[in-house]
């Protein structure tokens, strides 16, 4: 299951296994194996890491997601000691 959100603001949580495809609209469409679509806010890109990162949680016990599919920026870590 993964959370998106809906033009209007709303969140929704989606059975990431049903999704059939992903169109970009310039929104996104999300349609589902029954035909049923929602209009989302979220990249293609953005989708695909957050089934990716749920997908991984399951297969590996660990809460681990991508900064992109929590809605972060990098963060980059200098490895020069600055002193």
């Amino acid at each position: 299951m993964i959370k998106l959100t809906r033009l209007n603001g709303e969140q929704i949580v989606v059975n990431s296994n049903q999704i059939m495809l992903v169109d970009s609209i310039p929104e996104s469409k999300v349609v589902f194996m029954n035909k049923e679509f929602y209009i989302v806010k979220e990249s293609p890109d953005e989708i695909i890491d957050r089934v990716a990162a749920f997908h991984r949680k399951i297969l590996t016990g660990t809460p681990y997601m991508t900064d992109r599919a929590m809605g972060l920026e990098p963060v980059y870590v200098d490895d020069e000691d600055d002193t």
